[in-house]
């Protein structure tokens, strides 16, 4: 069973085995690079070296990457669209299940050979992609922090579990459609629909987020931490908009507002408000996002076992 699975899906699997490659390709060519520039690692974060260079020079010189890495997100959906989809979809379609079926295979084996190699396809995807952006990533999670320029998403626990949501609900749209471009149609609105509340509402909530309160501008939150929001307010708790607080201590004229006039502000009574989750808490939000999807993934792979054992024909 292993060897059909193999050769019924080669052609994809060879793709993303050359998707891969090129992800590595990429990574090495430009992490050498990052971490010989003006004094490498040691010079870069809030314990870099008075002898060092200024970090601003790094950001100019590699800081456009992280833009072209954020498309990176895409692969664990492009694998649910393209592997997941086909991965039932194209045998239910032709009605080729039947033959195997009436072999030696039964239903249950059919489908256990098939979803433990979406298992196992998306640990090694997922360490892979994982193991590269993580080595990658670490000049810039230095300077800002890992939840920052999609880190979260990239390192740690989050690209396999990426990978087996999609993988996951190919195989179920697969199941349920019984053919391939309805599935792969399927998969890909239902991954974002998933994907983006998750990211953009629940992340940040995980755990209540910390705020702090400063005077004048700048600063508040700690080295490496996931600013969600900051912004100026006064002592009723008013928010303060940047034309305010320059027509107050800046220049209106240029529409800049000075480092002298964090005084001008105290003076006023406003403060910087800055909201933000700890360095500390990457690691309990990444076991959290992946329980979520590791429930989800289970929901998906019990629906498929059990519409290709009871409901398929």
């Amino acid at each position: 069973m292993s060897w059909l699975v193999w050769r019924q899906h080669r052609t994809e699997l060879i793709g993303l085995a050359l998707v891969i490659l090129a992800l590595a390709v990429f990574v090495i060519g430009t992490g050498v690079p990052m971490r010989g520039f003006d004094g490498g690692l040691a010079c870069l974060g809030t314990n870099a070296a008075p002898s060092c260079g200024g970090q601003g020079d790094f950001e100019r010189a590699f800081g456009w990457l992280t833009g072209i890495v954020g498309w990176f997100n895409l692969i664990p959906l492009l694998i649910g669209v393209f592997i997941g989809g086909p991965l039932l979809g194209r045998e239910l379609e032709r009605g080729t299940h039947r033959l195997v079926w009436t072999q030696s295979v039964t239903r249950t084996r059919w489908i256990t050979v098939r979803l433990l190699a979406v298992v196992g396809l998306a640990v090694a995807v997922g360490a892979g992609i994982a193991g590269l952006m993580t080595w990658w990533r670490q000049p810039f999670d230095l300077l800002d922090s890992p939840f920052a320029g999609a880190g979260f998403d990239l390192e740690g626990l989050m690209p396999g579990m990426y990978v087996l949501f999609a993988l996951a609900l190919g195989a179920a749209a697969g199941a349920a459609s019984r053919k391939v471009l309805p599935a792969m149609a399927l998969t890909l609105p239902a991954f974002l629909a998933v994907r983006l509340p998750i990211e953009f509402w629940l992340r940040p909530h995980y755990a209540p987020p910390i705020t702090a309160l400063v005077y004048g501008s700048g600063g508040g939150a700690p080295p490496g931490a996931w600013v969600i929001d900051s912004g100026l307010i006064d002592s009723a708790g008013t928010r303060i908009y940047a034309s305010q607080a320059t027509q107050l201590c800046g220049n209106p004229a240029t529409g800049s507002l000075p480092k002298s006039a964090d005084a001008c502000l105290h003076a006023h009574g406003i403060f910087e408000r800055v909201v933000y989750q700890p360095l500390d808490r990457f690691w309990p939000f990444q076991f959290i996002e992946a329980g979520i999807y590791t429930a989800l993934c289970i929901a998906l792979l019990s629906f498929t076992v059990y519409w290709v054992r009871h409901r398929l024909r």
